[in-house]
């Protein structure tokens, strides 16, 4: 059997050493500018706090929490539709969170347009849960699934007997829906591509083209989902299932 010479493994050693090290000091860094923009909004200096919050997202970190601070700055700062636009990202990573949907409903309420911003379809009336548990959380819990199946095929396997039998059918029908649902949640999460209007108004076009037809306005805060893309428009579609084409331009629409 081929082995490692004793240097090599001592280099992977090392590599693993120097990327756990590296890894922490990021960390360890990036919590202390979350911490600082914290304390910036904490002092009214909401539009500071801005700047850090956006630098770390821009870093590569990413979670609810940061987007729900960063929704509260905007919020403060009378940025409406960035406000919101941070909210709907905080929510798709905290969807059980009180304060997320309360300050998201708080501010769609005050917008000109009130849009939702859930689109009900097949898959969340099936799986009436599949909004509130995340991507993430479903692959967690199918492979906690998964680790039961064999725990309980294997226990079978020893002492076979009927309550094992029930056990290990229980486990394969837990695994089956969790399975599912994990599938209906991915192709919920890529279907649904949000964008929230951040200019003071926009025109909806019946097609691409600004000499096409206007079809209605939206306003600060607006959202809609985007259904197709193309040329530099995208097709918006709103909760009522209107819809129409506007400018994908990033100083007038998130995403």
């Amino acid at each position: 059997m081929m082995r490692l010479p004793r240097f090599a493994i001592q280099i992977l050693i090392m590599l693993w050493a120097v990327l756990f090290l590296a890894g922490g000091v990021l960390a360890g860094e990036v919590q202390e500018r979350i911490a600082s923009a914290n304390r910036l909004y904490m002092e009214q200096k909401y539009k500071q706090a801005i700047n850090v919050y956006e630098s770390v997202l821009q870093s590569g970190f990413d979670n609810g929490r940061l987007h729900f601070n960063l929704g509260n700055a905007y919020y403060r700062t009378n940025q409406t539709g960035k406000a919101i636009l941070h909210y709907l990202k905080a929510n798709q990573r905290l969807p059980r969170d009180e304060k997320v949907e309360a300050n998201l409903h708080f501010t769609l309420a005050k917008t000109v347009d009130r849009t939702d911003w859930r689109f009900p379809n097949l898959w969340t009336t099936v799986f009436f849960w599949l909004e509130d548990v995340t991507l993430e959380e479903h692959i967690w819990t199918l492979v906690g699934v998964n680790f039961l199946l064999w725990v309980a095929w294997s226990v079978l396997i020893v002492h076979p007997g009927h309550a094992t039998r029930l056990t290990r059918n229980i486990a394969l029908g837990l695994l089956g829906l969790v399975l599912v649902s994990t599938l209906a949640r991915f192709f919920y999460d890529a279907g649904h591509r949000y964008a929230v209007v951040l200019a003071k108004d926009i025109a909806v076009h019946a097609e691409k083209g600004l000499e096409k037809p206007v079809l209605f306005r939206l306003h600060e805060g607006a959202v809609g989902k985007i259904t197709a893309e193309k040329d530099g428009w995208y097709h918006l579609t709103l909760p009522d299932e209107t819809g129409g084409w506007i400018r994908a331009q990033d100083d007038q629409v998130g995403t």
